[in-house]
């Protein structure tokens, strides 16, 4: 016996559990037993060629039989991806990819760039509104959509609705409308956001509608729902009256005091203003109407003392200036100087007359317009007029229209320097408006 086969005959047989457990980490366990050494070289190389020609016949044959069984059943896979085809893809087109337009559509920003406000009358406006919106990534076009303005704070329950036509959105679009006449559905709500965009530095104005969007042949509805905050008036922020100028003697009609009045607006809103109607007070009224045709008084605390128009104004963004003309009772404002000049007590002293604004009542075409009243009846306006320029404006202003010096001709440059701006500091003023009066006070 050779000493291979002494040394084979040695080998212990362990259990068949034990062999189990380790044959998985054996490589080639599967093989099954070794066929003893020959102890011839070149046999023992083409028995392992031959082991490996046979393991890649196999994966071939799998490979092969892998292509004919695909060969074979190649209309049933065909049918099975269309059959989970009509499952997924009208699941794509109704939920995901309304979901995504959706989702695009609520986080896109919406900005107000143009708002009109014209023909206010109690139960409608024409109303022009335009904003700008972004749908990242999409081009849609949109049907004609119902698009319902409200104030948040007051609820969802819109004041109007605005009827936008069909558009194509893509990129940075415009939507709104333009000149279309609105009737006012909620009166509560309506006042609310009058009073917000008179008020406030920065209202928000509610939008919310459905619509329905095109994408090539998909369509999908959607729900739009925005809470889009704008500058608004802000009081009038700014409000002034200036180069004041009393006519002596009046005008024809009986107007003897002209100013401007300086109105600033930060909004994008213009507002129309056929007439308006100021009282200039200089202690705590002064009424201010925004429309119609309304005469209001000139106040001196309870005292009226005239009245002021503004004709034909319409408020646009930036400041607004306006010529005012004025009829005011200039012997009453005499006879009455003393009270006058104790509520002025502490603009005087810092040469001013302090003019208050206080809304009476507002007429478009006749018609009282509620939503404007109520909010100028809770809106106050203050001014502070120059006193040495108003004086100033009005010597000047005769003197272009006499052709003569008025101080000389009322006798008071005895009481004047050569420097008429200085010494009007030291005039006593009380003898210069009565002289005004009795030369030039009426017409």
């Amino acid at each position: 016996m050779s000493s291979v086969e002494k040394d084979h005959n040695k080998v212990e047989v362990k259990p068949s559990h034990a062999k189990d457990k380790e044959s998985k980490y054996v490589i080639g366990a599967n093989r099954g037993p070794l066929a003893p050494p020959s102890g011839d070289q070149e046999s023992d190389i083409a028995r392992a060629e031959y082991v490996e020609a046979a393991d890649s016949a196999s994966t071939q044959t799998k490979g092969k039989k892998i292509k004919r069984h695909f060969r074979r059943f190649w209309f049933c896979y065909v049918l099975l991806a269309i059959i989970l085809a009509a499952i997924l893809l009208p699941i794509l087109f109704v939920f995901i990819v309304p979901a995504i337009a959706q989702d695009v559509l609520d986080s896109s920003k919406l900005v107000i760039t143009e708002a009109h406000i014209l023909q206010p009358r109690p139960d409608s406006v024409v109303l022009t509104m335009l904003s700008a919106l972004n749908l990242a990534g999409f081009s849609v076009q949109m049907d004609p959509m119902t698009l319902g303005l409200f104030v948040p704070q007051l609820g969802p329950s819109p004041f109007a609705n605005l009827y936008l036509p069909a558009t194509k959105v893509h990129g940075n679009t415009t939507l709104g409308v333009t000149n279309q006449f609105t009737p006012i559905i909620n009166q509560t709500s309506w006042q609310g956001f009058v009073d917000n965009a008179v008020n406030l530095g920065v209202g928000v104005v509610g939008m919310e509608g459905r619509s329905k969007i095109h994408m090539g042949k998909l369509h999908a509805d959607l729900n739009m729902h925005k809470e889009v905050p704008s500058n608004a008036l802000n009081q009038f922020q700014g409000f002034a009256i200036e180069d004041s100028t009393l006519l002596l003697p009046p005008e024809a009609d009986g107007t003897n005091l002209i100013a401007n009045a300086t109105l600033p607006n930060q909004s994008v809103m213009t507002l129309e203003i056929v007439s308006i109607r100021v009282l200039a007070a200089d202690g705590d009224r002064q009424a201010y109407n925004f429309q119609g045709n309304t005469t209001l008084n000139l106040l001196s605390g309870d005292l009226v003392i005239g009245n002021a128009t503004i004709n034909n104004l319409i408020i646009k963004p930036g400041n607004n200036s306006a010529p005012v003309r004025g009829i005011l009772d200039l012997h009453k404002i005499i006879q009455n100087l003393s009270s006058i000049l104790q509520s002025q007590g502490e603009a005087i002293k810092n040469g001013n007359i302090e003019l208050t604004s206080i809304g009476s009542s507002v007429t478009y075409e006749g018609v009282t317009v509620p939503y404007y009243e109520k909010v100028l009846k809770n809106l106050t306006l203050k001014a502070q007029v120059p006193i040495a320029g108003l004086i100033l404006n009005t010597i000047h202003g005769i003197n272009q229209r006499n052709g003569s010096h008025l101080l000389s001709s009322l006798n008071l440059t005895d009481s004047l320097g050569d420097d008429t701006s200085d010494s009007l500091k030291s005039l006593n003023h009380t003898r210069l408006v009565d002289k005004l009066i009795e030369n030039y006070g009426r017409p």
